[in-house]
């Protein structure tokens, strides 16, 4: 398993003993940048140079990104670390998903180098007791965006979500947090508890949830898109 040091932005060899980000996003039709290993690219595509800026801002060192910790032209190299998606995700400190932008990594994290512009938040209903009720029209409409962007429809990254401890999305609405234990939005000073609780499926295509069965994972999967037919099991082997 290989890892990109986002301090000197070349890939390494991993260790036990590193804690690591992964990164889930819309790879694109185009080819892989020209680079010489260990060092990356430079320039980086945007997606995947905030997603090391992020890494860094939340004090961790490593990021695991398919397009280069994957050998592309070594198809051993390629299987080898596909059937191990489910330790790559589940092992990953968090994955930072990039649910927004089109079917490329042009597109940035907002918030982080593309600008999202201020966002007006008007929630805080009152105060009764010791408990602040507010609205919920923010966190629909994070989840409407994460619903229909691109990201959510296609097929790679049912897994990548699926299998993930704890997921951080970034939209054009805000950037929202999701693990076993609650969710928390950042026009939110407080986290919420999970809506579903009961392990509802509803709640299981934003990812970090139990599986309800296969058939419940078959329905949600068959509705992805891919590039290729022939990753068809190859994108759900971890599941």
């Amino acid at each position: 398993m290989k890892l990109i040091d986002c301090q000197t932005h070349t890939i390494v060899s991993a260790a036990p003993s590193m804690q690591y980000l992964a990164l889930s996003y819309v790879w694109g039709q185009g080819p892989v940048e020209k680079y010489t290993y260990p060092h990356l690219p430079d320039p980086l595509p945007p997606t995947i140079k905030d997603a090391i800026t992020v890494t860094l801002k939340l004090g961790y060192q490593y990021i695991w990104v398919d397009r280069y910790c994957i050998w592309q032209e070594d198809p051993a190299h390629k299987v080898s670390q596909i059937l191990r998606m489910m330790d790559i995700y589940s092992r990953a400190v968090a994955t930072i998903a990039a649910a927004s932008g089109g079917p490329n990594p042009t597109y940035g994290l907002p918030g982080v180098s593309p600008s999202r512009g201020r966002q007006r938040h008007h929630q805080i209903a009152g105060r009764v007791g010791n408990r602040m009720l507010v609205s919920g029209a923010t966190d629909r409409k994070q989840k409407e965006a994460i619903e229909k962007s691109v990201w959510d429809s296609r097929a790679w990254t049912f897994q990548e979500a699926a299998l993930s401890r704890r997921i951080l999305y970034f939209t054009d609405v805000q950037v929202s947090f999701l693990c076993a234990g609650f969710e928390a939005y950042e026009h939110l000073t407080r986290p919420l508890a999970l809506l579903y609780a009961d392990g509802d499926p509803r709640r299981s295509k934003y990812g970090v949830h139990e599986a309800r069965g296969a058939s419940s994972l078959v329905y949600q999967y068959s509705r992805r898109r891919m590039t290729y037919s022939s990753d068809a099991l190859n994108a759900c082997l971890g599941v």
